[in-house]
Order: C-alpha cells, then structure tokens, then sequence
C-alpha cells in the first residue's frame, strides 16, 4: 500500500499539463489579418522602390476606392459582371447536369462521346470570342453565351461521371427489386451523383467568372472588365483601376465561398464529403 502510495505521489509530481495552443496557431483570424498585413506591406514597398505612376501606393489606392465605391458606375459595373455570369452559369447548369446524366446512363453514349468531349473540353471558350462579338456585338449576350460555353464542360463531365461511379451493388439491387427508370433515377442516380454535380458548378462557377471578365476586358461590353480595360488605356486613374482589379478578384473569392458553403451545406448527408470535411478540418487545425 505503502509502494502504491509513493508511486501514485511520483505519477502526480511528474506529470506536466499539456502546453496550451498559442494564439497565433488557434485563431485563424489573426493569422489571416497578419497575411493580409504583410501583403499590404509589400505592395507599398513594391511602389515605392518602383516609383512608376502605374503601381500605385496602398493610399492612394484606399483614397480612389473611397471615390469609385460611392460611384453608379462602379454598382452599374459590378451588376453588370454579376448578371453575365450568374445567367450564363445558369444555361449551363440546366443543359450541362440533365445531358451529362443522360450519357452516364448510357454506356454507348459515353464511350461515343468521349472523344468530341474532351476535345471541345481542352479548347478555350475566349477562341470563340470573335465570332460571338460577329454574332451579338459587345451586348451582355455575348458575355452570357461565352460564360455558358465555359461553365458547360466541367458540369457536363463532372454529372457523367457522377451517373458513372454509382455502386455497382446499388444498381443491382435497384434492379433486382424492379424499380421502375424513374425511381432509379430520382432515388439512387441523383444522390450518389450530387457531390460530383456539385464540384462541377463549384468548378464551372470559378471558369464563368474568369471567362466574363476576360470578355470584359478584350472586347469591352459593360462590366468590371470594361472599366479595368478603359483605366489602364488612359493610364491617368491606375489607382481606380487597381480597385476595379481587387474588386474582380474580390468577387472571385466570394463566390469561390459560396459554392463551397453551399456544397456542404447541401451534402452534409453524403459519406464521403463528411470524411473529406474532417479531414479538411483536422488539417486546419494542425496548421
């Protein structure tokens, strides 16, 4: 009893807590404000050493987008790239998911489309950009068409792939049970095929976005582009034009943030998301 007690006493001595987590390595918030610091930091360096009108310094870049921001052009700019992009990823999501399930569900289909479907896939959507301005001049349609055709391809392979890695065993069972094509399709196709749909609109939501703009840009119809492309040619405003620049790139990490929240919010349910969002998450916090 007397040998317990000693080496209880020992244990107890001996033992350390455990080092609590620092600051810096649990906020995740203080570390991105810190990057954010730096990267400020180095643009004015960058401006400074440069001293070239065209890189403007970090104030006289918060003092142009103090200006712009409370303008009706940079709104009217704004919700003109937001419009382009959002109908024509639209287009594309209703014709892309329903064809691309249709040929996962046909193997001849598949195997006969494959080709013409990575071919179109690899070629540019901007290759196309002369002959829709021919077709639809520099109105919002052409940015729509080219956004479509863009945002098309990975939601159409994305959805035949889906239809493709259903469970084998699954489908055997379906069948095996008679289930008519319609419940197959509602009850077993679409949710197994809903994670791949999702990273394709996730995918195809980010190619639209850099799409509209570079048809801003080259062929000038109303947007963010546009106003980059008129800022940079004049050469006398290149700090609006840089908060023209920043907004863009701004837009593209909100909707980058949208569809992921929107993709886990709507597959919270599917097994293998939830796996990859631990994962996700457990790697967060070891960094």
């Amino acid at each position: 009893m007397a040998g317990t007690a000693v080496v209880s006493t020992v244990t107890r001595e001996t033992a350390t807590p455990e080092p609590a987590a620092s600051l810096w390595s649990s906020s995740r918030a203080l570390r991105r404000v810190t990057l954010l610091i730096v990267c400020l930091a180095g643009w004015q360096a960058i401006a400074l050493a440069l001293d070239n009108p065209v890189v403007p310094t970090v104030p006289d870049f918060f003092a142009a987008a103090a200006h712009d921001v409370t303008t009706a052009v940079y709104w009217s700019s704004l919700g003109n790239t937001v419009a382009g992009w959002a109908i024509g990823l639209g287009i594309a999501a209703l014709i892309a998911v329903p064809l691309g399930m249709i040929i996962g569900l046909s193997t001849v289909l598949d195997h006969s489309t494959r080709i013409i479907v990575g071919f179109l896939q690899a070629t540019p959507s901007v290759v196309l950009l002369p002959l829709v301005v021919l077709v639809y001049g520099t109105t919002i349609q052409m940015k729509i068409i080219l956004v479509a055709i863009a945002a098309f391809w990975p939601l159409l392979i994305q959805s035949t792939y889906g239809i493709r890695e259903v469970d084998r065993v699954a489908k055997e069972t379906a069948r095996s049970y008679r289930l008519r094509r319609r419940d197959r399709v509602l009850f077993l196709y679409l949710p197994s095929a809903a994670a791949f749909v999702a990273t394709g609109l996730r995918l195809a939501a980010s190619i639209g976005l850099a799409v509209n703009i570079a048809a801003e840009v080259l062929a000038s119809p109303p947007g963010l582009g546009q106003q980059i492309l008129l800022r940079t040619s004049n050469a006398d405003d290149p700090a609006s034009a840089f908060v023209y620049f920043v907004t863009a790139a701004v837009l593209g990490v909100l909707i980058a943030g949208l569809f992921r929240g929107i993709e886990q919010a709507a597959l919270f349910w599917n097994p293998a998301h939830r796996k990859a969002v631990r994962k996700a998450r457990l790697k967060g916090r070891a960094s």
